[in-house]
């Protein structure tokens, strides 16, 4: 099915006039089918393409984004082979692919990655003193040869206890930065690996392939220099050509809050990538991808206002063979297992940390029946919990109940070799730091041959749903039904990817939900794909607007205004400002997804594009206000993402975070601006004021829902 999809978009990216170009893609396979080397294929196909058409202005041509960080970190240390290979070859061939390499980075928040020159060697110095603690580059080896990469034990003197390899420090002065290249002498990257990991290198070098989180974009508002990924620059026009082709991986995670707040800001991700050919817009091509899909045509008209959506492999009349994938079976036509699903009910039981104390500790002495030679996918327990709160009540048990409980089970079951200790157990959950992350994915990777203490148990989080591919885990265990069926295929997903895998789910007696899996187990089970929720998302909501309208804005009229017109927040009053047509362009681009979105419902259409120009006019009417500010002699600012309590009040900025403290002399004249598409709702603070008072700022307020004329 790879090589299918990849040959079904040739046509797209080699004629832009493609009537399969604005198709939306969804790769739909299940977990572990090879979802990613698909997409990656096709990446890579039209990364070449431009350079084999002779085209010269490189820029961004593939950005691939994701929800979560962990996936992130993991896709990028693939992507980065990929890149790597594809670089060695154009090395070869430097006559028909050019001399400017192929290169990728990556756009995560900086408590994943360091964002600036001056915090990658603030990050590289405390990697030199701590190690693996304050080790914040990602790559634990190089991703052509495998040589280790990271901090290890040196003898040097002083606070540099630990070597960083495949790291060091480049330029002086201003200029001096961390370069990444690869410790091993006989490696063809030994100089520099073709990678970018902070976000000043990404605006300078515009790396052909960028990996990003879906909330990295919120940061176009603040940073207008990012316009360089799209091919944009100082003066706002289009120097290079913008990104061909968008991935959106993991696409069910699009949905609910952050999927609306989503929607509203790829309105300006999609114009920024749209470039005109022979008088003609062309829009990025759009692929997406999941494992669980359901109601996928409306999601990404709401999402990405795509009219025609195509799934892949298309539905089939025979399950067991659909041409692209069929049942796995042996050489005498039987089956062959993948993974196994138990569900045990301890209804003898009145508490539930007693029966996963029971079963974790079965499933753990379980090994000791195992020959050695057959024990590693089966020597590391994946325990999957549904809420940290549900995590933290069972951590207590690993480290007393079980223990006892598998010295009695050594008793009970006469094995003969020592009972089962648990030396190594690791928590997989969002309370940990970024650059704790791959250590422990590594360290899961390790088998029993590798190290004398691999992972006994894996405590996790939701945080495993996506993003953990590691071959030899095929034991896991589930406390209580995870909250929606997506959420189950995609946990349970983790294990019995390249060998059989067993899942036991272990319900609580209290709960009238579990009670009902377990109930049905059988049916739900063998129809498992058709209990998938939809997904939603409602990006034009009033809510939504009220919330993120001016974070869209801002991304839009910033990134595409030259720094001329930046260079004053008051050119806003003037009619045939560059930043006036701007927001003209914004607001009429708006109003055609709008009635892309709701083509099959004119009244809603009507309604929505009423309800955006409301909130758009008070954005606006909050902007023109700085007027006053100069006539009072003061000076308006954009704002910085991060406005210190002591500033000085003549710089009020037109721009500050949502949820973030404002000083109350700001409240009035500045506008809330996202700097994420996740928790943006601020503390609720409470005001004595008289009546009058009270009176007056309601008829401020007031002043908002009047229409800004356009």
């Amino acid at each position: 099915f790879q090589i299918a999809f990849i040959l079904m978009n040739i046509e797209c990216f080699s004629d832009s006039n493609s009537q399969y170009r604005d198709v939306a893609d969804l790769i739909w396979f299940p977990t572990g089918g090879g979802k990613t080397e698909a997409y990656l294929g096709i990446a890579s196909f039209s990364m070449f393409l431009e350079r084999l058409n002779g085209e010269s202005n490189f820029g961004t041509s593939v950005i691939m984004r994701y929800t979560l960080r962990l996936l992130t970190s993991q896709q990028f240390e693939r992507a980065s082979s990929l890149i790597c290979s594809m670089d060695f070859i154009r090395r070869s061939q430097e006559d028909i692919l050019g001399e400017q390499e192929f290169s990728i980075g990556i756009w995560v928040g900086s408590k994943t990655t360091p964002n600036t020159n001056e915090e990658s060697l603030k990050a590289f110095r405390e990697a030199q003193k701590k190690g693996n603690l304050e080790y914040k580059f990602l790559l634990q080896k190089c991703p052509w040869c495998g040589t280790k990469m990271g901090p290890e034990r040196d003898g040097l003197s002083g606070n540099q206890k630990y070597k960083v390899k495949g790291f060091r420090k480049s330029g002086i002065g201003a200029l001096k930065k961390i370069i990444c290249y690869c410790p091993n002498d006989s490696c063809p990257f030994r100089d520099k690996l073709p990678l970018y990991l902070n976000d000043q290198d990404l605006y300078k070098f515009t790396p052909s392939l960028l990996i990003a989180t879906v909330d990295k974009f919120a940061q176009l508002a603040w940073h207008p220099e990012a316009r360089s990924l799209f091919g944009i620059n100082m003066k706002g026009d289009r120097s290079k050509n913008p990104p061909s082709l968008i991935i959106q991986d993991e696409l069910h995670l699009i949905n609910g809050p952050l999927g609306s707040v989503f929607g509203l800001y790829e309105s300006v991700v999609d114009e920024l990538a749209t470039k005109v050919s022979e008088g003609k817009k062309v829009r990025p091509k759009l692929i997406a991808a999941t494992a669980t899909t359901r109601a996928s045509k409306e999601q990404i008209e709401s999402l990405y206002a795509r009219n025609d959506t195509r799934i892949f492999p298309p539905p089939c009349i025979d399950f067991n063979d659909s041409f692209f994938a069929s049942i796995a079976r042996n050489k005498d036509g039987e089956t062959i297992v993948g993974r196994t699903y138990l569900g045990v009910f301890g209804r003898a039981y009145s508490s539930a940390l007693t029966v996963n104390t029971r079963v974790f500790s079965a499933l753990l002495s379980s090994i000791k029946l195992i020959d050695l030679d057959d024990r590693d996918p089966w020597f590391t327990l994946l325990c999957y919990y549904n809420s940290l709160k549900e995590l933290g009540a069972n951590i207590t048990i690993f480290s007393s109940d079980i223990p006892e409980r598998l010295s009695f089970l050594k008793r009970q079951w006469s094995i003969s070799s020592h009972k089962r200790y648990l030396n190594k157990i690791i928590e997989m959950t969002g309370r940990l730091d970024n650059s704790q992350i791959p250590k422990l994915l590594s360290d899961l990777a390790q088998n029993i041959e590798d190290t004398k203490y691999p992972v006994d148990v894996c405590l996790a989080s939701n945080i495993i749903e996506v993003g953990v591919d590691v071959s030899r885990l095929s034991l896991m265990a589930i406390a209580g039904q995870p909250r929606g069926t997506s959420q189950y295929i995609q946990a349970s997903g983790r294990i019995g990817r390249d060998l059989p895998g067993l899942v036991v789910v272990n319900y609580d007696t209290k709960k009238s939900r579990d009670v009902s899996h377990y109930e049905n187990f059988t049916s739900y089970h063998e129809q498992i794909y058709s209990y998938v929720e939809a997904a939603t998302a409602t990006p034009y909501t009033l809510p939504v607007l009220e919330r993120a309208l001016s974070g869209a804005l801002f991304s839009y009229v910033r990134c595409i205004t030259s720094d001329k017109g930046l260079a004053s927040v008051y050119s806003i009053h003037d009619e045939s400002s560059e930043i006036r047509e701007n927001i003209r362009l914004f607001r009429k681009n708006n109003h055609n997804r709008i009635k892309a979105i709701y083509h099959l419902d004119k009244g809603k259409c009507e309604e929505t594009i009423n309800s955006f120009d409301r909130v758009l006019s008070g954005i606006i009417r909050k902007w023109q206000r700085g007027t006053d500010l100069k006539n009072n002699g003061n000076v308006r600012v954009w704002g910085s993402f991060r406005h210190l309590i002591d500033e000085d009040e003549a710089n009020q900025p037109l721009l500050r975070a949502s949820g973030n403290y404002c000083r109350k002399s700001w409240r009035k004249d500045s506008i809330e601006t996202p700097s994420n598409m996740r928790g943006v709702d601020p503390s609720c603070e409470a005001e004595i004021c008289s009546l009058e008072q009270y009176a007056q700022n309601s008829s401020d307020e007031g002043e908002d829902e009047n229409y800004f004329d356009f």
